[in-house]
């Protein structure tokens, strides 16, 4: 899901964006990388806390 959003918005800032070639292409990957590191920091919590309240000491 996070391969076709970031290809969702690699297609789309090559469209708009062509004048600028060098950003075009390091933008969506920066920004995709963020959004991936944001996702698996904030699920691999979620998923520690919901494991800590099904299994109470």
């Amino acid at each position: 899901m996070t391969a076709s959003f970031s290809a969702l918005i690699s297609a789309g800032t090559g469209t708009v964006m062509a004048k600028w070639e060098p950003l075009n292409q390091i933008i969506p990957a920066i920004f995709t990388s963020l959004w991936l590191i944001g996702c698996l920091v904030y699920f691999s919590k979620y998923a520690k806390v919901r494991e800590e309240e099904s299994h109470p000491v």
